[in-house]
């Protein structure tokens, strides 16, 4: 019986701190899986400087935001900071729903080339 508790408790402790490296963790891992698959959600590059994500509100922010034109190294769009605020409670149904967007200081560039 002894033993059994001894393997338990490991056993918990490793899941507690799994989940709080998770939680410690999370900011690095939105920024690296936004750069990562920009161009297959939004076929543009993205750069971040930095990111803070909140698990337990569903807060969001992106910090020196760049998004490139489609192929190119031209920005077209920057922002000193991209705020997100998501709906937890349908996040645990697979629907991803944004209660509030901000986008500090944008910058957008649009060119136009006779009818294009």
């Amino acid at each position: 019986m002894h033993k059994l508790k001894k393997i338990l408790l490991i056993s918990m402790g490793i899941i507690i701190l799994v989940v709080v490296l998770g939680i410690l963790f999370i900011s690095p891992i939105t920024k690296y899986l936004v750069e990562k698959y920009d161009e297959q959600l939004t076929g543009r590059q993205i750069q971040i400087e930095s990111a803070y994500a909140n698990v337990f509100t569903g807060y969001v922010n992106f910090s020196n935001v760049n998004a490139y034109e489609l192929n190119s190294d031209s920005v077209f769009l920057s922002a000193e900071a991209i705020k997100l605020n998501f709906n937890m409670s349908k996040m645990l149904s697979n629907t991803f729903e944004i209660i509030e967007l901000t986008i500090e200081n944008p910058k957008v560039t649009i060119l136009q080339k006779k009818k294009s």
